[in-house]
């Protein structure tokens, strides 16, 4: 099956809702005020794109980067960025991002925070979030998705997102089966 007939099949699965374009005519717009990141351990912040165009908290919250998973860049001359274009399907793979995504992480946290985002804060964001804290905590999936939803409950990375961590887990485990043996 094509890329493109996977998207069409998924395509005729979803729901008819009532939705506000905005910009690009692939992204709904929610309407709820989501404003304000959420800090999920010190240092790090998960946010929407409203989360990421309020300069004012953030500066206010001392985030010193941004770890941008929408397709704008915020263009701040006062923050380091790192824009990663990830579509928020089942079939993409975002795993691809997360070498790359924890490196910046790991050097915002250095001497600064970083809020990380996308459109709505709950997928894409909450996926690069949610195997950071898997890798550097040594913690299962289900017990830092919890902890994550915990505080912001938002949180919702789609099926396919959801496998990808649940396999990263097995890969992470793993290694660390692999160097108890030796």
């Amino acid at each position: 099956m094509t890329f493109l007939e996977q998207i069409q099949n998924q395509k005729s699965k979803l729901e008819t809702t009532e939705t506000v374009v905005r910009k690009l005519d692939f992204f709904v717009e929610d309407k709820t005020k989501d404003d304000i990141p959420m800090e999920i351990i010190p240092g790090i912040y998960l946010g929407s794109y409203q989360a990421a165009e309020n300069e004012k908290e953030l500066k206010k919250l001392g985030i010193t980067h941004i770890l941008n998973f929408f397709f704008d860049p915020l263009g701040y001359d006062w923050a380091i960025e790192k824009q990663c274009k990830c579509l928020d399907i089942e079939i993409f793979p975002i795993d691809k991002f997360f070498v790359e995504s924890h490196q910046f992480i790991d050097q915002a946290l250095e001497n600064g925070k970083v809020l990380v985002n996308c459109w709505q804060g709950a997928s894409r964001s909450a996926t690069i979030v949610i195997s950071y804290l898997m890798k550097t905590q040594k913690k299962n999936f289900e017990e830092t998705y919890r902890f994550v939803k915990n505080k912001r409950k938002a949180v919702q990375p789609n099926r396919g997102f959801q496998k990808i961590l649940q396999n990263y887990e097995k890969e992470l485990f793993a290694d660390e089966e692999k160097e108890k043996e030796n």
